[in-house]
């Protein structure tokens, strides 16, 4: 197939003779001209041999009749011939999304446990391999090329008798989907394959479906254009050439003009033919065929790639302050990490790469984890919001689990790490104690109690537990040297949960958290808890 430019004005195609059918409409055009312009003098210098020819009006209204059923004819069938075409290569196009995507789909089910690695790799391996004999084997049965050269990725690792045996098969096609879809059965009884059932039919479907685009577009090659119609637009183009000549040469009166519309009406004719003979099968090796072969290179630059390990991994994703959902017009040609990301994640990224004080960057940024102020990798997996409150008092939610405790951080890089404060949140101070020491002192979680209840005064500095439903924490003794507890602040907490009124505030006053727990302060009982 041929990719071309048309240029701004669109002209300059006109003079690409590879690929063009110029020349074979040439080659009947040039003797029909040459024989307008002799019969044409002949006439014109022997009056006698014009009125024994007899050619006349009537002559020409016949053959004007004439033309348009040779026209009918030879555009009916170029519409024919380009609609084999274009349904040709949208039926190898719709056979290779549906065998990718069963591949795909099969990367993504294999079982990630750690004891299956090696049955997983193999069956990966072997999976590959079989793809893309699948899909040469498709591209070979439609091929009307002398030779079958395409590209496969090799079949090391099968055995000879399997090989052989396939290639005494008439349908190598249908044998290696047979191989593919038993392989594919055997791997889910193994659990290679961890997928429940119902998901796994849709690889059976795409299968299937492939299979039927490749037989509706081995109909192609399988049934030309019907002799008959194909007969009669000869016979009418070779009489039309014969006489096209004449008919100019007796009803024109300048010999140029009769030479002139003798070559256009012949080239034009021819040229309509030869479009519809390059188009009507679609898959031999002529330039305006379908490219076969950089199909079989394409499909199998995809196999490969679905194989690396960045393709079968997750990106790891983390969630800051500067994630927020934005629109950003970006050049899809350019680096995606530079121009698809703000430049406030972009410095995040290069302080985090430069080795930020007080922050392990490269577990939190491989793993999807958040940063505590603190400087402890968070998991971000629960849905709460996580603060530091210097009056003391508790907020209630399932708490993120801490994966990473470091060392405590410098006052100013944990004052630059700390989450703003929000309307039911309090930034505190540097802390005194390092977070070691403030973990070593959390003893055992309280017994379990209802929602909406109250529970004794639960110990010191303790933090609420992933397994733990929402709860009440009373009344506490204020925190030694003035340390700060890490809270974390209900998102959307139950109205049923009131908070108790704080020892450390100095006043007497309910704290933020606390009236964002009850619904209201005490001067406004009724104001609704901001969210």
């Amino acid at each position: 197939m041929i990719h071309y430019d048309a240029g701004y004005w669109g002209v300059m195609m006109m003079f690409q003779l590879r690929g063009s059918v110029f020349p074979k409409a040439i080659v009947w055009a040039i003797p029909c001209t040459i024989v307008a312009g002799g019969l044409h003098y002949i006439l014109n210098e022997y009056p006698e041999a014009s009125e024994r020819f007899g050619v006349g009006d009537a002559a020409a209204s016949v053959f004007g009749g004439f033309n348009f059923i040779l026209g009918f004819l030879i555009v009916f069938r170029s519409q024919q011939a380009y609609a084999r075409w274009w349904e040709g290569g949208t039926l190898l196009q719709q056979l290779r999304g549906e065998w990718f995507n069963a591949f795909s789909c099969l990367i993504a089910f294999c079982n990630a446990a750690q004891e299956k690695q090696q049955d997983v790799f193999k069956f990966q391996q072997q999976m590959v391999r079989l793809f893309s004999l699948l899909h040469g084997s498709a591209l070979m049965q439609v091929s009307q090329s002398s030779t079958n050269h395409f590209e496969l990725i090799g079949l090391d690792g099968f055995d000879e008798h399997s090989l052989r045996f396939l290639q005494t098969c008439p349908d190598k096609c249908e044998v290696a989907l047979a191989w593919i879809q038993r392989l594919i059965v055997e791997s889910e009884q193994k659990q290679i394959l961890k997928i429940p059932p119902p998901i796994l039919s849709r690889v059976y479907n795409e299968l299937g479906n492939g299979i039927v685009n490749l037989n509706n577009a081995r109909k192609i090659k399988d049934f030309p254009i019907p002799f008959p119609l194909a007969q009669m637009n000869m016979v009418m183009l070779c009489f039309h050439a014969v006489f096209t000549p004449l008919i100019c040469a007796a009803t024109v009166q300048q010999n140029a003009w009769a030479c002139l519309l003798a070559f256009v009406l012949t080239f034009s004719f021819w040229t309509i033919l030869y479009i519809a003979l390059e188009l009507e099968m679609p898959y031999g090796d002529d330039q305006n065929d379908l490219p076969l072969r950089n199909m079989a290179q394409d499909m199998n630059r995809s196999l490969l790639k679905m194989m690396e390990l960045e393709t079968q991994t997750v990106p790891p994703f983390s969630v800051s302050e500067s994630s927020k959902l934005q629109l950003v017009d970006v050049d899809m040609d350019d680096d995606l990490s530079v121009v698809g990301r703000s430049k406030e994640s972009r410095d995040r990224s290069k302080f985090l790469k430069a080795g930020g004080p007080g922050m392990k960057s490269t577990p939190s940024e491989q793993s999807g984890e958040s940063l505590h102020p603190f400087g402890a990798t968070v998991s971000t997996a629960s849905a709460s919001v996580t603060a530091l409150l210097s009056d003391g008092s508790y907020g209630v939610s399932g708490v993120p689990r801490i994966t990473h405790l470091p060392e405590a951080p410098p006052k100013e890089a944990t004052s630059a790490r700390s989450p703003p404060a929000g309307p039911s949140t309090q930034i505190a101070p540097e802390p005194t104690q390092s977070p070691q020491d403030l973990q070593a002192q959390l003893p055992a979680p309280p017994e379990r109690i209802s929602e909406g209840s109250h529970a004794s005064a639960p110990p010191e500095n303790w933090l609420c537990q992933d397994d733990q439903p929402p709860f009440i924490l009373p009344k506490a003794e204020p925190p030694p040297n003035g340390a700060e507890r890490v809270v974390t602040i209900a998102v959307g907490a139950p109205e049923t949960i009131n908070a108790e009124r704080s020892p450390w505030d100095g006043q007497g006053r309910k704290t933020g958290a606390q009236q964002a727990l009850s619904g209201g302060s005490e001067s406004n009982p009724g104001a609704a808890a901001p969210t």
